[in-house]
């Protein structure tokens, strides 16, 4: 009964992680965009701090999960579920600051919209944009790859444009408002379309460029390119945007001594090249070459004996290789392996009459 309530327990928990992460998402976009076609309801400002809560953490527990790290020239040694970053390290400054100015026009608008000149609403606007054309690039960049938690993490995004257009859809019915009755036609020129509120987002655009050549200059005094934004998406692998190929990912495979031999300190481990294990390419050392060696001379000539011993390295030595996740732990697994090296090595040069040609061949 006990074990049948903690089932239970568990299965509720389970289905409450999964609605949390991901009919909740789902559910605050279609709110976001409800609020844009009609009119605000009593829950617009809860959906809108929830977004804005719930979007960046949901975002980043998704990034973490996926195992996605590493530059597209850095080869990646884990399982199958690691991708390189979408966005490219060098250029990430870039990006940061445009982000930076859509979520200033963004607060501008939300938080002090009344207050603000019209020139500053403008700007506000345009900085927006700015802000949305970003989130447009990494939506198209991670929706590429086509699959559910690809499109998850453009979900947050998403929401971000969906609450841009929101808030200026606002502010230009609030100005509309205050602008009735008022005669535009006694103004000219460009005081005429400064004041007007309808001209604002045509202006809010073509203040784009100039917005953009400034940040761009100051950004390359700081050493970032012209074209960083850009290539802040393009010089990546793995996405759709992706223009480079990076090398071939290497798996561990759960094989702690493939592990070692991949993670170890070079100096220490010696990896000698580069192999295949059950279809994936691996990093081999000697140790490695040595261990799987002298398993196959005991498939060989003991098959009970080595049905004993592959039973108990796949209850242990599995549940080992999990834990070795840093460069020190594998180096401290190869130096505790290194006796058994030894004897396995022993009980080659007494049983074989090539050890060295059995031990070359291992992984190829």
């Amino acid at each position: 009964m006990a074990d049948l309530a903690g089932e239970l327990f568990g299965s509720i928990i389970l289905l409450g992680l999964l609605f949390l992460f991901f009919i909740v998402p789902i559910i605050l976009t279609f709110m976001n965009l409800y609020f844009i076609l009609a009119e605000p309801g009593k829950f617009k400002n809860a959906a809108e701090v929830l977004t804005w809560i719930l979007g960046p953490l949901f975002s980043a527990i998704l990034y973490d999960y996926m195992g996605i790290g590493g530059e597209w020239q850095e080869q990646l040694f884990t399982s199958d579920s690691a991708i390189h970053t979408p966005v490219s390290e060098h250029y990430v400054v870039t990006v940061l600051v445009l982000v930076s100015l859509g979520l200033l026009g963004y607060f501008l608008l939300k938080l002090a919209s009344k207050r603000l000149p019209p020139l500053v609403k403008i700007l506000s606007i345009s900085f927006l944009y700015i802000g949305c054309a970003v989130c447009v690039m990494w939506i198209i960049q991670v929706l590429g790859r086509a699959d559910e938690l690809s499109v998850y993490l453009a979900v947050f995004p998403l929401n971000v444009i969906l609450l841009s257009a929101s808030v200026v859809k606002t502010l230009l019915k609030e100005q509309k408002e205050e602008d009735e009755g008022k005669d535009f036609e006694k103004l000219t020129g460009l005081r005429r379309l400064l004041v007007k509120s309808s001209c604002w987002p045509a202006l809010a655009f073509l203040m784009v460029w100039p917005v953009l050549g400034i940040c761009i200059a100051v950004l390359v005094l700081f050493g970032q390119e012209p074209s960083a934004a850009v290539k802040a998406f393009t010089e990546t692998s793995d996405w759709m945007l992706s223009q480079r190929i990076s090398p071939p990912t290497v798996y561990s495979d759960g094989h702690y001594l493939c592990t070692v031999a991949a993670g170890g300190h070079e100096k220490l481990v010696k990896p000698k090249r580069m192999g295949v294990r059950h279809g994936h390419r691996i990093v081999v050392n000697r140790q490695l070459c040595v261990a799987n060696a002298f398993e196959q001379v005991l498939e060989e000539r003991t098959p009970r004996f080595h049905r004993f011993v592959r039973h108990v390295y796949d209850t242990y030595g599995y549940p080992v290789a999990k834990h070795i996740r840093t460069p020190l732990a594998a180096d401290i697994t190869y130096l505790v392996m290194k006796p058994l090296e030894w004897i396995f090595l022993l009980v080659l040069y007494l049983t074989d009459r090539k050890p060295e040609d059995r031990i070359a061949k291992q992984y190829l």
